[in-house]
């Protein structure tokens, strides 16, 4: 009788597997991250405004937020509120923005998040894929969404700040290839690379 094979388990990447020296030669990567990191520097330059018509068009361009007025209006009078308080969290922000639009928004809630507090990672199609190696899909009741996205997003960031303390000499060669962007949290500059590859 043949034995069956033990299923491994798949390792999680580490900042290892960015493979940022290949980003950092390439001509057309180098280019598109300079232009993210302008983006988001416009945004991070001034005072987190979420009730400015001007920080909203940032946001929403820089962060490809394409959803109809009213779901804007109620997601930015929310981030006005929670942008008085570094110290809210995820799940706070999740459950606001729920309660507002009806849907369980954990990408552009992380992104929200992340402006407040620039150390906490986002939640994105790419974060996702390179740390879980595969997109993230929330099933089921708006409770059990919530609850999935939460223990999810604490994986995200548990799996930053294990990185970010081997990533020292990949966050020297970034503050050198992009040295006007050099003063951006250790997680942004992660969150560019992934999203560079």
């Amino acid at each position: 009788m043949a034995q069956k094979k033990k299923k491994t388990a798949k390792k999680a990447p580490t900042i290892k597997d960015l493979h940022a020296q290949a980003i950092f030669k390439n001509r057309d990567k180098r280019s598109r991250l300079e232009k993210g990191l302008d983006q988001y520097a416009d945004i991070m330059r001034k005072p987190i405004n979420p009730s400015s018509k001007e920080f909203q068009r940032a946001f929403s361009s820089f962060y490809r937020v394409r959803r109809n007025e009213e779901w804007k209006r109620n997601f930015f009078d929310i981030f006005a509120t929670v942008a008085q308080n570094r110290h809210c969290t995820f799940e706070q922000i999740l459950t606001a923005v729920f309660h507002k639009n009806r849907q369980v928004e954990a990408s552009f809630c992380s992104k929200m998040l992340a402006t407040i507090n620039p150390e906490k990672p986002i939640w994105d199609r790419l974060v996702c894929e390179f740390i879980f190696g595969h997109g993230i899909t929330l099933t089921g009741t708006p409770e059990k969404k919530i609850d999935k996205a939460v223990e999810l997003y604490g994986k995200i960031e548990k799996w930053y700040a294990e990185n970010i303390s081997q990533a020292t000499d990949l966050l020297r060669k970034f503050d050198q290839q992009f040295s006007a962007h050099s003063a951006i949290k250790p997680t942004k500059k992660i969150d560019f690379l992934i999203w560079s590859r």
